[in-house]
């Protein structure tokens, strides 16, 4: 039972009323702590999200692993190139992968015929 002030007082409730205003305050309090626990489920689902980036035209992706691993790929040409990368940081674990796409763009290529 709600009042424009916020839940009664227990006292001014009689034994049925009070069992009664204890299971709905209960409720409230399991509903917060669902709620709590999805959106942290929803935090962590998100951080696993694959962040998709571009380094010199070379679209790569970097996706958390677990914490502290990274899974990357990308690809130039037909040749697809993938890996992991240890780092708390995804702007680290990026880096590499952009310092890696440098180092395969540097390399000599056949022209296809």
């Amino acid at each position: 039972m709600k009042t424009t002030s916020g839940w009664i007082a227990l006292k001014d409730l009689s034994d049925d009323q009070w069992v009664n205003d204890f299971i709905k305050r209960l409720d409230y309090v399991i509903e917060e702590i669902v709620h709590k626990k999805s959106s942290e489920a929803a935090s962590v689902e998100a951080s696993r999200r694959t962040t998709q980036m571009n380094r010199k035209g070379v679209e790569f992706t970097v996706t958390k692993v677990e914490p502290g691993l990274w899974k990357w790929q990308f690809q130039i040409g037909e040749t697809v190139t993938s890996g992991k990368t240890q780092s708390n940081l995804m702007g680290m674990a990026a880096h590499r992968v952009q310092q890696r796409i440098d180092r395969e763009l540097s390399k000599p290529r056949k022209i296809a015929s």
